[in-house]
């Protein structure tokens, strides 16, 4: 029997098997409420804000312009009625800046602030205007000191303003709600978008290491 001393023929070698396909998460719905959160953050909410501040306000002053600002005459010592809004302005006509004046209920009593014009202007007021701010509502008796004989008084309705400033608030309130649901989404979105990024890479990687062996 005859050996062979003939080394073996090399083995040629084997190319590596193509990659597995892998079905990869998709990013879209991450991407879409991340845009949502957005639009929601730095469009919406300031629309909710303007928008509806300036209809609120544009409904109240059309109002006003076709009603016409409520100026009621009034003598010294009468009762007045404060809406809601705390404000009550009042007019004296002729003007009388040393007069001082007061709206008085259960003994306690709340001072007139003057309005007070620049001495340099040539600005000449005929009526001399006073207002209160942040009164409760209900009925005052309004008290004067130092009017003229002939002085008037008119109080004049500007409950607008305090309508003005409430619905300011409220919109606030409504565009901080959207723009908090925004933010919420927006930075929910991310996170997302983050764990299947993380998630797509693990996968590839592991079905590249599967096609080398």
């Amino acid at each position: 029997m005859t050996t062979s001393n003939q080394p073996p023929a090399p083995q040629m070698p084997q190319p590596n098997q193509p990659p597995v396909p892998v079905q990869l998460p998709t990013r879209t719905p991450a991407v879409v409420v991340t845009i949502i959160g957005l639009v929601l953050m730095l469009l919406i909410a300031p629309f909710v804000f303007f928008g509806g501040f300036i209809y609120d306000q544009g409904t109240n002053i059309e109002e006003t312009i076709n009603s016409g600002l409520t100026r009621s005459s009034i003598q010294n010592g009468a009762e007045v009625s404060v809406e809601t809004s705390g404000i009550v302005a009042l007019e004296i006509t002729p003007p009388a800046n040393d007069a001082r004046c007061t709206l008085t209920r259960d003994g306690q009593s709340y001072e007139f602030a003057r309005e007070v014009y620049d001495d340099d202007s040539n600005y000449m007021p005929t009526s001399t205007v006073m207002s209160i701010v942040g009164v409760d509502e209900g009925k005052y008796e309004v008290q004067c000191e130092g009017l003229p004989d002939t002085a008037t008084l008119t109080v004049v309705d500007v409950s607008i303003i305090g309508s003005a400033a409430k619905s300011a608030v409220v919109f606030i309130i409504w565009a901080t709600v959207v723009g908090g649901i925004g933010f919420v989404m927006m930075v929910a979105g991310l996170i997302w978008l983050v764990v299947i990024n993380r998630q797509r890479a693990r996968l590839y990687y592991e079905a590249q290491a599967r096609g080398r062996y």
